[in-house]
């Protein structure tokens, strides 16, 4: 299981990186790589489960209260 922060992170970084790259074929390969980390992550994250903890926190925390 890849680890969706790490995940987000190296496609930031790959961003940057080729933010900085003069040449357009490896600014374009760096960019593609970027894409493919981004979507690794999409997929990591659909695909973690809930933690229970998680979903009690957003059963019992309300929201702004409305007047009746």
């Amino acid at each position: 299981m890849v680890d969706v922060k790490d995940a987000i992170h190296q496609a930031h970084d790959l961003r940057e990186q080729a933010d900085h790259e003069e040449d357009p074929r490896i600014r374009a390969r760096l960019n593609r790589m970027a894409d493919s980390y981004g979507h690794i992550a999409e997929i990591e994250a659909g695909a973690a489960p809930a933690s229970v903890h998680g979903l009690m926190d957003v059963l019992t925390k309300s929201g702004p209260k409305k007047p009746h």
